[in-house]
């Protein structure tokens, strides 16, 4: 769902990156160990709304893939934010 070759068309992420980690017991105490599961996080920044749009629009053009992906996420997800502003970044 993302514009190849940096044309700048929508939808263009400005940030996208995935984290795997290990889900640890006490994060504000990595010491006391992990549970036996990984966490996983996915990031995406689109340019306003329109580079959301038209990736929401461009990720449900294929309505076979998109209906396998709400169901895992359904299955597996703990947390979802989709569509917030960013409020500050770091330079």
């Amino acid at each position: 769902t993302h514009t190849p070759n940096g044309s700048g068309a929508e939808p263009s992420p400005l940030y996208f990156v995935w984290t795997k980690s290990a889900q640890f017991k006490d994060p504000f105490d990595p010491s006391k160990g992990s549970e036996p599961k990984v966490q996983f996080s996915l990031t995406e920044i689109y340019k306003g709304q329109e580079g959301c749009d038209a990736h929401m629009a461009a990720g449900q053009a294929n309505a076979p893939l998109f209906a396998r992906f709400q169901a895992v996420v359904e299955k597996h997800s703990v947390a979802t934010c989709m569509m917030a502003d960013v409020i500050r970044s770091m330079r």
